[in-house]
């Protein structure tokens, strides 16, 4: 915080608590306007749920935010296997005809509401035949900037530039508008530098076209 005002123009001594008090707010805004961009590698985790037979709807905690992948573990005698499930859209969860069919679960509707509103419904309802473990590896909420003990900005070392730059351009629109559009630019810049990185290297993508249609 103090750095990013330093990038304003304003030095440490004029400082009072209503610059910091900002900051505060300004910084959970640039981590909210953040998570609405792409996803980041460091706020995912992964959730489990235990499915039971015959029930379709369970709920999901209010810090995760979406659902990368899905897959379900099943324990068959003793053996366990992963098999990845596919994610419907409200409208195609809702054309389904028999919500309540019991099978091995294929799909899932993730239902983002908000608080404890927020639930996944599995379809088809799993049934009895076997032990059914949903897994969902998740994007989770950024924790909330505080002022009390000082806490770090949940952040890896290679983003704080970019968050500074971030947090000095919202406040300088507080307390120095002449600099806000400078500032916006090189926080853009920074972000993009930054999130080059944060993507899956060194993975191979293959492309395996289908031509049966014109050899038939």
């Amino acid at each position: 915080m103090l750095q990013a005002y330093a990038r304003c123009g304003l030095r440490r001594t004029e400082l009072e608590q209503q610059h910091l008090e900002d900051a505060r707010m300004e910084s959970n805004f640039l981590l909210s306007e953040w998570a609405s961009r792409q996803p980041f590698p460091w706020c995912t985790e992964l959730y489990t749920i235990a499915l039971v037979d015959g029930t379709v709807s369970y709920a999901v905690p209010a810090r995760i935010t979406d659902i990368q992948t899905a897959y379900i573990s099943t324990t068959t005698s003793g053996v366990t296997t992963d098999r990845v499930i596919g994610a419907m859209s409200v409208t195609e969860y809702a054309s389904i005809a028999n919500k309540l069919n019991e099978a091995p679960p294929t799909s899932y509707w993730f239902d983002r509401q908000l608080g404890s509103d927020q639930s996944i419904y599995m379809w088809p309802v799993p049934d009895q035949t076997s032990t059914y473990t949903l897994k969902l590896r998740c994007l989770s909420q950024f924790q909330d900037a505080s002022l009390q003990n000082g806490s770090n900005v949940e952040l890896p070392y290679r983003w704080l530039d970019a968050y500074v730059w971030g947090l000095a351009a919202r406040v300088a629109a507080i307390y120095a508008p002449e600099r806000a559009q400078a500032l916006d630019a090189r926080a853009d810049k920074a972000f993009m530098i930054a999130s080059a990185d944060d993507v899956d290297n060194n993975v191979p993508v293959r492309f395996s076209p289908g031509f049966r249609g014109y050899y038939n």
